[in-house]
């Protein structure tokens, strides 16, 4: 039996097509074919050149809407390798996306749930809460008065969704001929699990799914109030749940007002998505303020008087302190972090928390993240020079003391930088993405939120956990066989030391690096000087013979040219 046809549109397919294909064709013709020497004169300013394209971008995606919403929500929160120019075009993604037509909503839910709007809500509200790229969601009541929230799929959206993604991945095939990108992503992968993850958050079964995992892996988990799933009014295309609108990360005004420390509720947040990275290794990956709320607790004085618990969009009294708990929502893009990733992660948390540059390196290399040949002495360096400049610095003053360093860090490895000897891991994306926006919200909840120190004691219990019986013995046997190969070893290198093929690598220090990269200079600037005066002496001579001639004033230009490029290459 075939496969049933997909939906398709031709013409926004050719539309959103045409749109990366002039992106790729500047950027080949600017950033590659102009990007060389005497030819980069001619380049427009690339930051406004990308800035262009980036508004560009946005404009298209509001307008069309589906997948490039989302892809462009990504792009905008990828400020360690955006621009700035780039990520501030698209950060108006993030505020809010037109909502689809009323009518069409109708339709949807009456056609999952088989009879009229009427006969299974007793209120549904027009005006969204909520409008995301693939969804919108409702305030209603049912029909015995339940107050509950309503995710509905966008009318159409399986049309947009499938042309989108095939725009994506022929995007993600000229991209493949491009090698430094193709050599660090691997794109038929990501092609694969965009498009997996993306067809996932239109299958409202599979987040009900999700949400009962996270359910049971937090049983135990006071700080975490997942909401309730109402089964008989969820469908394919129509997701009911509690109503659990309670404060929004943003409302900083009004928690406070109502005795909530800000402080406190930034570290539950960040500690509850560490718990998703390390311990359950499945992760909310869109942990936005739109998918996340504070619940105000009673207070014991509240207690006492019996007031009920309150409710969503009730005014909350005053008070001096006040206890709360996370609320999480939408759970259609989740990231399952692969068993080959996980103890690389934990490694990772480790050398952070000790501030360990070279065990933070060794978790690239567990990870599979650096490519073959990575100068790892280097990087090393490297990372010892950022630790030393941001670790223990509050999220709001990151960016400022890290912008300290650049001159060094630009000064002494170039090489790193340049050359990128980096491959993206395709599985921790989602996780990496999930991870900024968290650390982003945070900040502005409480600017003076201290990652490294929140990541500490969580780094310590892992280290605890792993210093049991099991990994004593591990470690134990690794040791005695290392101790049984040292011989092998021994015999292995002076037999190399016999026959004259002992190779000694040594390492040098960025002053010494730095030294010699001056002297390459002087060394060309040396030679540009020698051509010059070969040039220019030429250019005299023939002009002495013949004044007429067209040789002489080519020969006195190019003398010309070489002097200008020692100028620039001092």
């Amino acid at each position: 039996m075939s496969e049933p046809k997909r939906p398709f549109n031709r013409w926004r397919f050719l539309r959103v097509s045409w749109f990366f294909f002039r992106v790729f064709a500047q950027a080949f013709f600017f950033d590659i074919v102009l990007n060389r020497d005497g030819l980069r004169w001619l380049r427009p300013d690339p930051y406004k050149r990308y800035q262009r394209i980036a508004r560009r971008f946005r404009h298209l995606a509001v307008h069309l809407g589906g997948v490039l919403i989302k892809l462009g929500q990504f792009l905008s929160i990828r400020v360690d390798v955006l621009p700035t120019q780039i990520t501030s075009e698209l950060a108006g993604l993030q505020d809010k996306i037109p909502p689809a037509p009323f009518p069409g909503i109708v339709e949807i839910v009456e056609r999952e749930m088989g009879g009229p709007l009427k006969t299974w809500f007793r209120e549904f509200e027009q005006t969204p809460i909520g409008a995301a790229s693939l969804a919108q969601v409702h305030r209603a009541t049912l029909s015995d008065g339940r107050k509950v929230v309503v995710k509905v799929l966008r009318p159409g959206i399986h049309t947009l969704v499938e042309t989108d993604l095939a725009a994506t991945a022929l995007a993600c095939s000229w991209l493949e001929w491009y090698r430094p990108v193709a050599r660090r992503v691997d794109l038929d992968w990501l092609v694969e699990e965009f498009d997996k993850v993306t067809r996932a958050e239109l299958d409202f079964r599979a987040e009900a799914e999700n949400l009962e995992q996270f359910r049971a892996f937090f049983k135990q988990d006071h700080r975490l109030y997942l909401p309730e799933l109402f089964p008989d009014y969820s469908k394919d295309g129509i997701l009911t749940m509690e109503n659990v609108a309670w404060f929004k990360p943003n409302d900083i005004d009004a928690m406070q007002r109502s005795g909530i420390d800000l402080s406190k509720a930034s570290l539950a947040f960040f500690e509850l998505h560490m718990e998703q990275v390390f311990r359950q290794h499945m992760v909310h990956a869109d942990p936005h303020p739109g998918n996340l709320f504070i619940r105000p607790l009673l207070t014991d004085e509240e207690k006492e008087k019996g007031m009920a618990p309150f409710a969503p969009g009730q005014p909350i009294p005053e008070a001096d302190e006040r206890d709360f708990q996370v609320v999480l929502v939408d759970f259609g893009m989740v990231g399952r972090i692969p068993r080959r990733l996980r103890n690389a992660l934990r490694e990772f948390a480790f050398a952070v928390a000790s501030r360990d540059p070279h065990r933070m390196v060794q978790s690239y290399v567990q990870a599979g993240t650096l490519l073959p040949g990575a100068d790892l002495t280097r990087i090393e360096e490297l990372h010892e020079v950022l630790l030393d400049n941001i670790w223990g610095v509050a999220n709001n003053r990151i960016q400022e003391a890290a912008g300290e360093a650049v001159n060094r860090v630009f000064a002494d490895f170039r090489d790193i930088i340049f050359e990128t000897p980096f491959q993206v891991q395709v599985d921790l994306l989602f996780t990496v993405r999930s991870i900024e926006i968290m650390n982003g919200m945070v900040t502005k909840m409480d600017p003076e939120f201290n990652p490294w120190l929140a990541l500490l004691p969580f780094a310590r219990q892992l280290a605890t956990e792993d210093l049991g019986a099991k990994k004593v013995g591990r470690e134990l046997l690794e040791t005695v066989q290392a101790l049984a190969r040292i011989p092998r070893r021994t015999d292995r290198v002076l037999a190399r030391a016999e026959r004259g093929a002992l190779v000694v690598r040594n390492a040098l220090t960025p002053e010494v690096r730095d030294k010699l990269r001056r002297l390459e200079r002087s060394m060309d600037s040396l030679r540009l000087t020698v051509l010059a005066a070969a040039l220019l002496v030429g250019g005299v001579l023939l002009h002495i013979q013949d004044k007429d001639g067209y040789l002489d004033d080519a020969l006195l230009g190019a003398a010309l040219l070489s002097w200008i490029k020692t100028l620039f290459n001092r």
